[in-house]
């Protein structure tokens, strides 16, 4: 038990009656009924804390998604004859962080106080302790109860729900995308099947009029994209993917932005596999098709870290290219730091790229974006404008060489990076590049 804050103040407040018998000789009955209501007072309250019986027992998720909120609660039963009030605080380990302490009010009988956490990188944190702080009906004493029952471990893992809601929304704008075996299309891309009538609403783009014209009827071309095309993701987990964008890692971006893909993929019948590589090979996961291989890239991609060294860009992707046997789809999330790791990384590209179908994904920072697009105000915004202006220029040469080594090259902001991404495999897919 330890006094609290309004005890003290109490204390303050009948200190000065001690010199007032100095001065008033019958002031000696106001002290000592003062401090003998104080010490009445205390009492009650000591003994009220004293005897609530509180139970409590932490409760965790096992898992919860990188960059989201965790709730955990404190399961708890009072046994008083009052209500309980005090702060609650929680003790976390990274890469969980816990928030400020929260004022709780603790009813009667079985209740549940949250507990919010933060999860801010992928890996394995855990809900250690609280420590509950509560004081008596009239607030002058505190009780101190340090609860670890049910703390452990949580592992934070790649944002399930996020890469879900992202997936239905990328498929509900690509029906190309729906189907078992094999996807007609009426467009262009892919290998012709036959011709249709046209109806209302279908695209004029597709009418082939020199067949319309020899049925008198307007005719639209219907083609079919094949299945079971080998998808690949590749994700660099070196030292330039640890920078932050948007409170993710790239690496974390990267690894959300693979898993729609590979949801999409794998929805329309193609064989999806991973690869990972930092300053050595990481992972490997065989292109295979079915639900369960989302279950298999989801581990995977759980297991991934951002490495301190520098990535071996030669290593990593020879290594790939070593693995594959047949002409694939392969996706490289990655990012480049200076001239040096850019030019080693577009001779093993290009090397990739004379066999297979390479898709280069780089994430738009907005905040390297937001000095070139406002006016500097002192000395400081100039330096960071020039700085800004050297690395965008700088990564404008290297985006620019990608094409013309047969790299097809996506780069967008976190936000619509997974949507442009699945757009350009489906018009892959529907040109028939994969084979």
């Amino acid at each position: 038990m330890v006094p609290t804050p309004r005890l003290l103040v109490v204390l303050l407040a009948i200190a000065p009656l001690a010199i007032l018998p100095l001065a008033i000789e019958p002031a000696w009955i106001a002290l000592a009924v003062a401090w003998v209501a104080v010490a009445v007072a205390v009492g009650v309250d000591l003994a009220l804390l004293a005897s609530a019986r509180l139970d409590v027992a932490l409760q965790r998720p096992a898992s919860a998604g990188v960059g989201r909120a965790v709730r955990a609660k404190a399961a708890i039963d009072l046994r008083a004859a009052a209500p309980l009030h005090g702060t609650l605080r929680a003790i976390a380990e990274a890469p969980l962080s816990a928030s400020a302490p929260i004022a709780v009010r603790i009813p009667r009988g079985a209740s549940e106080l949250p507990i919010d956490l933060h999860a801010d990188a992928r890996g394995t944190g855990a809900l250690r302790e609280i420590w509950l702080r509560v004081t008596g009906p009239l607030g002058l004493v505190a009780r101190i109860e340090k609860v670890d029952r049910g703390a452990g471990p949580i592992a934070v893992v790649p944002d399930v729900e996020h890469v879900d809601r992202t997936t239905m929304a990328v498929l509900g704008a690509q029906p190309m995308l729906s189907g078992l075996k094999r996807e007609k299309w009426t467009g262009e891309g892919g290998e012709f099947e036959s011709l249709q009538q046209y109806t209302l609403g279908m695209d004029l783009g597709s009418v082939d009029w020199k067949a319309s014209a020899r049925h008198q009827q307007l005719r639209v071309r219907r083609f079919h994209v094949e299945r079971r095309q080998r998808i690949v993701v590749c994700l660099d987990v070196g030292r330039a993917m640890r920078d932050p964008i948007q409170g993710l890692e790239r690496l974390d971006h990267g690894v959300h932005t693979a898993l729609v893909l590979a949801k999409a993929a794998l929805r329309a019948g193609d064989l999806v596999g991973m690869h990972a590589y930092g300053g050595e090979p990481r992972a490997w996961v065989p292109p295979r098709s079915g639900v369960g291989q989302f279950a298999r890239l989801r581990q995977a991609a759980a297991a991934l870290r951002a490495e301190t060294d520098e990535t071996n860009h030669v290593l990593g992707l020879h290594d790939l290219l070593r693995r594959l046997s047949r002409r694939t789809m392969v996706v490289v999330f990655t990012e480049f730091s200076d001239a040096t790791t850019a030019e080693l990384m577009l001779d093993a590209l290009g090397q990739l790229a004379r066999k297979h179908v390479i898709v280069f994904v780089a994430l738009d920072d907005p905040l390297l974006e937001e000095p070139l697009s406002t006016l500097p105000s002192d000395a400081s915004d100039l330096a960071a404008a020039v700085v800004a202006s050297n690395l965008a220029q700088r990564r404008h040469l290297v985006l620019a060489r990608l094409p013309r080594l047969g790299v097809h090259v996506v780069h967008s902001r976190p936000g619509a990076v997974a949507a442009d991404l699945v757009e350009r495999y489906v018009n892959i897919k529907a040109r028939g590049l994969i084979g």
